[in-house]
């Protein structure tokens, strides 16, 4: 720490340098210890020798002080602090240090588009985890690291089982209680990419579905009226020929469903009522019996269900089975079907939790356990071959499911309102006496959730700080003389540098006890024995550096003086540095000399007549076929000869010092040029020639020493031979854009049509538009032959169409009519 007064410099206090440490991600303030003095120093702060720039997270606040924005690891160096005035020069130091953040970013693999057939491919994307659990947290958490790039991976390079495929069902065959049929086949992806058709007898683990129905129904559901029946009650004479009566009403049979409706929408359509009785012998009454539904034949999707029925005859002593044929040659008696269609659902594949995004959190602090933020988390996954789609939980539930809330708001509240408490003072430090002290606790308080508590006293106004003590003044103590009197010394704290101390106090002699301190400052002169001293002292001084102060003023105001400065080395004891006087320690330790502490400066003085004045020409000096002369410049002021930076500090145009005294006599002599060329060019001879005499001379003479540039040999002219050359070129026709007419829609075909002269140049007027060629011309007006071109079955060509892959030949080939309308679309 340095302190400055009233322009004067004090040496550095000892101590060692301090360090600062903090969590990532957090703002640091670093106060400039060396920024006090008067009159108010230029601050700069440093790392090394590097100067810390204002910019980014980096910012240099009015008072002087440093502050670093979102603190990284990157940040934990040494700081240096260098203040500057009309004083001089001094530097204060200062370490951070930041913890290791608990988060980092890790690569982790996402899906796999495809798990098999060779196209599939996976993201790897950086997530911010927490260490100590390996749950993955905001990003916000790993700011300030290095975040890596996400990549695309290629994965499911295997080959894939072998799955049934459908073709579309096709047209209805009736408009109510039609039937539509497809075709089903097995086809298998390889690990390649390719799709090949495989046997219906291949059977993968990964693929035990039946086989898809072909045949389903279609069209609106028939609607029909018939007549229903009821069972026969029971006979009404218990022996001989009696009378059964059964209930008939008429029905309409939508589908699967039937409704009650009047007799007479039967009768209306011409449907004879069955009977509603009949005679009866107890003996010889028969009725169907059925069993209960089988289970479903399929596991996955369309299956049929199953039961029996038997015929019993009714005895006097219950009933016993009979044929059949028994209750069918009864009219009057419906057999119960024996089958039914039925339905269950397929497996779930490829499962997978969704998450979304969590909601806002209710509370921005202290939001304690009610305080959660929510999102939904689905089970998705593919049935039957269809897109992914919202599934039950426990079709998910041999994978973790995420976490569907967490907690939110959990930081502190901020503390606004912030005053100064005081309290009362206690008692006088001295209990008799002259002038004593007394102390009360002065609090920084604030309200945080509307409840007061208190905080660090550099949040409220340092300036309207109450005062923590004040004078007191206690009764004249009963003790008529008192004394000093001390102890002896501790060993020494350390075997370098260390130091010793002693109880002192004072003592009463009337009855030898102890009283305060101040009894005896203010009842005798005697000096206060030291309670401490050093020992020790020989400690090895390292690591020396030097202390320069800044440079003085000169020593006069006008021409050649003196600036001074303060120098010296300090050494390090113990981590604190002070002054040596050992020079040749210390330039031998920092291997450099000692600095100067003087310099010569000159200071320009005032001037009425100020000019330069030349010397005499000297003789001419040969340089090869060039030559100079010299001459000698002073700068008079007054008449009177002075330091030439005067003359140069007045911007006064100086004369020449150097003059050209002979001149090469070599040039460059272009020849005439030629007739413009049939290939649009013209040529000249360029020689090299001496002026004086007319010779010609080597090239090289003009290369060393002539100051001409060397002109063209060549350049390009105007043909003014045979206009007729100006004609249109043309290119070979494109390929045409369609195979045949797409939608309707016929091909078209282009080339290049260009205005050129015979020396292949480009003339925008020159030739005649009325004889310009077509660039543009239709092409393949015919029919496309869908014999020909057309889709192989067994092959996925939409997949191929929508994943652009027909301009390979093969999927070209195998998908001709998909492909066609993805290349050769509408114009």
């Amino acid at each position: 720490n340095v302190t400055r007064i009233d322009g004067n410099l004090v040496d550095p206090l000892p101590g060692p340098v301090p360090v600062v440490e903090t969590p990532p991600d957090r703002t640091v303030v670093f106060a400039c210890q060396a920024a006090i003095g008067k009159p108010p120093p230029d601050v700069d702060w440093y790392i090394g020798n590097t100067k810390i720039s204002a910019t980014g997270r980096y910012i240099i606040q009015p008072d002087g002080s440093l502050m670093i924005r979102n603190a990284r690891q990157s940040d934990a160096v040494d700081y240096r602090c260098e203040a500057r005035n009309i004083v001089g020069t001094d530097q204060s130091f200062v370490s951070l240090k930041v913890e290791e953040p608990d988060q980092m970013w890790q690569m982790i693999p996402g899906p796999c588009s495809h798990t098999c057939g060779g196209l599939g491919s996976q993201i790897i994307a950086p997530k911010c985890i927490r260490e100590s659990d390996g749950a993955e947290v905001d990003d916000t958490l790993c700011q300030g690291q290095d975040k890596p790039l996400a990549r695309r991976e290629p994965c499911g390079r295997r080959r894939c089982p072998a799955r049934w495929v459908t073709d579309t069902y096709g047209a209805c065959s009736a408009t109510c209680d039609g039937t539509q049929e497809r075709d089903v086949w097995r086809q298998q992806e390889q690990a390649d990419g390719r799709i090949v058709r495989v046997p219906d007898s291949v059977c993968d683990i990964d693929d035990l579905r039946l086989e898809p129905i072909s045949t389903r129904t279609c069209g609106v559901e028939c609607e029909e009226y018939a007549w229903t029946v009821e069972l026969y009650g029971e006979c009404s004479a218990q022996c001989g020929e009696g009378v059964q009566t059964r209930e008939v009403f008429c029905v309409r049979m939508v589908g699967t469903s039937s409704v009650r409706v009047p007799n007479r929408e039967c009768e209306n359509r011409g449907l004879s009522m069955p009977a509603t009785s009949r005679p009866c012998d107890p003996a010889n009454l028969c009725r169907y019996e059925v069993s209960e539904w089988s289970d479903c034949s399929t596991s996955c999707d369309l299956g049929i269900q199953t039961r029996t029925v038997v015929c019993r005859k009714i005895t006097d002593t219950g009933t016993v089975a009979v044929p059949l044929q028994e209750c069918e040659n009864d009219p009057d008696l419906t057999k119960p079907i024996t089958q039914r269609p039925c339905f269950s659902r397929c497996p779930c594949e490829f499962p997978r939790w969704e998450v979304g995004s969590y909601s806002p959190c209710p509370v921005s602090c202290e939001g304690g356990d009610e305080a959660k933020q929510t999102r939904s988390v689905d089970c998705k996954c593919s049935i039957g071959g269809n897109p992914p789609q919202v599934a039950d939980d426990k079709d998910c539930a041999q994978l973790i499911k995420p976490r569907d809330t967490r907690p939110c708001g959990q930081e502190r509240c901020p503390c606004i309102d912030h005053y100064w408490l005081s309290g009362p003072y206690g008692e006088c430090s001295l209990s008799c006496g002259t002038i004593g002290q007394r102390k009360r606790t002065v609090d920084c308080i604030c309200f945080r959730n509307g409840e007061r508590e208190t905080t660090n006293i550099l949040r409220c106004h340092q300036g309207s700080r109450p005062a923590e003590t004040e004078v007191c003044y206690p009764p004249p103590c009963p003790c008529s003389l008192v004394r000093w009197a001390a102890g002896n010394y501790s060993e020494c704290s350390k075997t370098c540098n260390g130091e010793q101390t002693r109880p002192v106090y004072c003592v009463c002699d009337d009855n030898g006890e102890t009283v305060d301190d101040d009894v005896c400052i203010a009842a005798t002169a005697a000096a206060r024995p030291p309670a401490q001293r050093r020992c020790n002292d020989e400690c090895p001084c390292i690591k020396h550096r030097y202390r320069i102060s800044s440079w003085s003023y000169c020593s006069v105001t006008c021409g050649a003086g003196i600036q001074t400065r303060k120098a010296g080395c300090l050494c390090s004891r113990e981590n604190v540095y002070e002054e040596t006087t050992d020079r040749a320690t210390c330039e031998s330790e920092i291997g450099s000399p000692f600095p100067i502490s003087e310099r010569p400066c000159y200071t320009p003085c005032p001037c009425q007549d100020l000019s330069y004045r030349p010397g005499e020409w000297s003789p001419c000096i040969p340089n090869e076929c060039d030559g100079y002369r010299n001459r000698t410049l002073s700068c008079y002021c007054d008449g009177v000869i002075i330091d030439m930076r005067h003359c140069d500090a007045k911007y006064i145009r100086r004369p020449h010092e150097r003059i050209r005294c002979r001149h090469c006599p070599f040039i460059w002599q272009p020849g005439p040029w030629s007739e413009c060329d049939a290939n649009c060019r013209r040529r000249r001879t360029v020689y090299c020639k001496n002026s004086e005499t007319g010779e010609k001379v080597p090239k090289s003479y003009c290369h060393a020493h002539s100051t001409m540039a060397k002109p063209d040999r060549s350049e390009h002219c105007t043909y003014t031979g045979d206009k007729r050359k100006i004609t249109w070129e043309v290119t070979a026709w494109s390929d045409c854009s369609k195979p045949c007419l797409i939608a309707g829609r016929q091909g078209t075909k282009r080339r290049s049509v260009t205005c050129v002269d015979r020396c292949n140049r480009v003339k925008a007027d020159g030739c005649n538009p009325r004889s310009r060629p077509r660039h543009l011309m239709r092409c393949n007006n015919f029919p496309c032959d869908n014999t020909q071109c057309k889709d192989v079955k067994g092959w996925n060509c939409t997949f191929v169409r929508k994943n652009n892959m027909c301009n390979e030949p093969e999927w070209n080939y195998r998908c001709c009519a998909s492909c066609a309308v993805s290349l050769y679309g509408d114009d």
